[in-house]
């Protein structure tokens, strides 16, 4: 409601911005892990940070609703980085038990992030306004890449030189969505998510 009394604007088309950032969050899973594939883990884990925080301080200064609409979806695309490489880290480093044990402390973390991140939000906007949200994400993901910076070195052994051809992308995800294996543990994980955000 702040949000949309500041832009000038109506509550329906503020959400339009929170649909945007998981639209880009969508997006950026299908390209982020191929992209993984072809530059590196590094390099990629440390851009797509780099894109989230830079969209959240810029939604600081957004002057109407179409422009924070845009920098949410960025910030989407940008924040599926960690999602998307930090699995891909897990497995060229783990094996598969080690990797199982430490995506499970990865899904008990990203689980907590839908309950804890409304009461900060509400704490910032309470006592700071709209923008205090946006700077804080920026702020925190800023710290978050100094440190990815810091510790994560690359783990990928032999970049795919083809792994973001289009006709290679498809055909990864056919094989992909065909795996009834895969389909189980998504939906699986997908759950959960769901009804957290519902």
């Amino acid at each position: 409601v702040a949000l949309a009394a500041a832009l000038e604007t109506d509550v329906g088309r503020v959400q339009f911005a929170l649909a945007a950032f998981f639209f880009g969050g969508t997006v950026g899973q299908a390209v982020i892990g191929p992209l993984a594939d072809r530059f590196g883990r590094r390099p990629t884990l440390l851009v797509g940070t780099a894109v989230y925080s830079l969209s959240a301080l810029l939604a600081v200064w957004s002057s109407d609703v179409a422009m924070l609409i845009l920098l949410r979806f960025f910030q989407g695309t940008g924040g599926a980085s960690g999602r998307i490489v930090i699995r891909a880290v897990v497995r060229d480093l783990y094996s598969r038990e080690m990797g199982a044990k430490m995506l499970s402390y990865m899904v008990v973390i990203g689980t907590c992030i839908p309950i804890f991140a409304p009461m900060i939000s509400a704490q910032l906007l309470l006592h700071f306004g709209w923008q205090a949200v946006f700077v804080f994400m920026s702020g925190f993901s800023a710290c978050l890449w100094l440190l990815l910076w810091h510790y994560v070195e690359e783990s990928l052994e032999a970049k795919n030189l083809h792994a973001i051809r289009p006709m290679n992308m498809l055909l990864t995800f056919i094989d992909i969505a065909k795996n009834r294996v895969f389909l189980i543990y998504a939906v699986l994980s997908v759950a959960p998510s769901v009804g957290l955000s519902a």
